[in-house]
């Protein structure tokens, strides 16, 4: 199995308003490796944080030249529940696909839960050009940023963003009320993106 190699800390706090995952501490750059089972190096990325006012953006430089900018929102941003950070398991999915890209070849993908970040869509748009991308999450708010996102890195043509809760919505805390696609509102896909989307609390 792949080994994601993680900085000591994954949160940091800045301006005054925590960020990350756990929402503490601090670090500027980080460098991710995915690891495969033979102990090489599947994949690899850079990691630059800038604060922007109470929200951060992450600049993330994969090896071989895919460059990404994603946004972290304070942690009670947009009603996003556990939405507003860019969690380890999209970092590690991300390095998946690229690490193992000549394998793949979707036409179509649809990441489940994608948060603020959106870092596997995105990064599926970029380095499949052609892959259609839909981003889901079960807080509407995020959705013009994950639009802004899109266009920041050029693949707005696209990628659609749309609301979507997959099973009751209710393990992370999501609002009941937050619209639900129905299943058959989202395109075919032949591949399916999520990152820690599920778990208890």
């Amino acid at each position: 199995a792949p080994l994601l190699m993680l900085p000591m800390s994954e949160t940091y706090s800045g301006g005054g308003l925590a960020h990350g995952p756990g929402g503490i501490l601090s670090w500027r750059r980080a460098r991710y490796v995915l690891r495969g089972a033979d102990g090489r190096d599947v994949a690899a990325l850079d990691c630059a944080v800038e604060p922007r006012g109470a929200d951060v953006t992450k600049r993330l430089h994969f090896d071989g030249g895919v460059e990404l900018e994603v946004a972290e929102l304070a942690a009670t941003a947009c009603g996003s529940g556990t939405g507003h950070a860019l969690w380890p398991g999209a970092i590690g999915l991300a390095l998946w696909l690229h690490g193992n890209r000549e394998g793949l070849a979707p036409g179509a993908a649809v990441e489940l839960g994608c948060g603020a970040a959106a870092l596997p869509g995105l990064f599926t748009a970029l380095e499949f050009p052609g892959c259609f991308v839909t981003l889901t999450d079960g807080a509407p708010d995020l959705l013009p940023g994950l639009r802004r996102a899109a266009a920041r890195a050029n693949v707005d043509v696209m990628v659609d963003a749309r609301v979507h809760n997959y099973g009751d919505g209710s393990f992370d805390g999501l609002a009941a009320t937050a619209r639900a696609a129905a299943a058959d509102d989202l395109a075919p896909a032949d591949l399916v993106l999520g990152a820690e989307i599920a778990y208890r609390a």
